[in-house]
């Protein structure tokens, strides 16, 4: 808002309109004398006579340079309830070039835009965060945005440094007993824990049980000369043996059981034991029943049909058996007539004779 010194003029002006500048007051400058320009807004002060008593008015209004100065009237403050006063004429009125308290009122926070400013006056739009400039460019005066609206928050910072760690609190409860012995929270009291001596260090294997140390026996280790297992306290050796069927067999009768290749194990043990009889008949179709037993126990069963002369098989069986009463064998029972042969070489291969097992039976010792 422009600020001149010294100026001072009459104004004949009758009513509430525009201002007629007159002649300057004795010893003060008029308008122009005292620098103001076609198209200023100026801060006036407008002093009156009305009705034998004073009359003040403030305002702002635009200076016009013509043959007759005039200045337009914009009320900021008055005595007449902040209205215009309404002039009566004569030579008791006088206005003066002057400045207000909105002059000095820095940033203006209206949600509307305000009147009667100075210029380069700030105004903040309260609504939309707006901030505008009262600017005049020498014709017109109009608020102008020099700022945008308040944009969007930003993003969360990243977090700050972990603080030191407090002090450590009180305990929760007293501290066990400090004579050296194990101790146990139980109950919302401290147990002594009892610890067992230690066992004997005689360098033995000792276990605890019922309430006292055991010394755990330790068998001794098996013979070197072979394969054992440990049974009942002792070392049993895991012997095998096995026979094979040196030259044929006729299955006759028939349905009767005819031996084959046994092997004598003894009465004592447990023993796993696998056999197979190889079988034929040149004379026609037939049948047979192979059986690995000791001539009492049963250890398994097998039985094939053959179609036609001439054809050969075989049967395989394995089982197990504890203690058995006589040797171990393999047998067969031809079923029908003909009754067909137990094979030792069905192959009968010239170049390694007596070394086909066709028709054999091996058995390990296994307890």
């Amino acid at each position: 808002m422009p600020l001149y010194n010294l100026a001072r003029v009459t104004t004949p002006t009758v009513g509430t309109g525009t201002l007629a500048l007159g002649a300057p007051v004795q010893s003060f400058l008029s308008f122009a004398q005292a620098g103001a320009q076609d198209g200023d807004t100026i801060t006036y002060a407008l002093e009156a006579v009305i009705g034998n008593a004073g009359a003040r008015e403030v305002g702002r209004g635009i200076y016009n340079d013509g043959a007759t100065p005039t200045l337009t009237r914009n009320v900021l403050r008055s005595t007449n309830n902040n209205n215009p006063l309404n002039l009566p004429g004569g030579t008791q009125q006088q206005v003066a070039i002057a400045a207000a308290a909105e002059d000095f009122g820095g940033v203006i926070v209206a949600p509307a835009a305000p009147t009667g400013v100075a210029a380069n006056a700030l105004w903040l739009n309260s609504t939309n965060g707006i901030l505008y400039l009262w600017y005049h460019d020498g014709t017109t005066e109009q608020w102008i945005a020099v700022s945008g609206p308040a944009g969007p928050q930003g993003p969360v910072g990243l977090q700050g440094v972990i603080g030191p760690v407090g002090p450590t609190g009180p305990p929760s409860f007293s501290d066990a007993n400090s004579d050296g012995a194990l101790w146990a929270r139980r109950n919302g009291a401290w147990e002594r824990v009892a610890v067992h001596p230690d066992a004997n260090a005689d360098g033995a294997l000792w276990a605890r049980r019922n309430g006292a140390w055991q010394r755990v026996p330790i068998d001794t280790d098996p013979p070197v000369d072979g394969a054992y297992l440990r049974r009942n306290g002792a070392w049993i050796p895991l012997t095998h043996a096995s026979a094979a069927l040196t030259s044929d067999i006729a299955l006759a009768p028939a349905h009767a059981f005819i031996d084959g290749p046994s092997i004598d194990v003894g009465t004592v043990g447990t023993w796993f034991v696998t056999g197979t009889i190889t079988f034929g008949n040149p004379n026609g179709a037939f049948g047979i029943i192979g059986r690995l037993w000791d001539r009492t126990t049963i250890i398994a069963d097998a039985s094939m049909t053959m179609g036609a002369a001439g054809w050969s098989g075989c049967v395989a069986m394995s089982g197990i058996i504890t203690n058995p009463v006589a040797p171990l064998r393999v047998s067969a029972a031809g079923l029908g007539s003909p009754e067909g042969i137990m094979l030792a070489d069905y192959m009968r291969i010239p170049l390694v004779p007596d070394t086909t097992r066709q028709t054999h039976i091996t058995a390990m010792r296994i307890g």
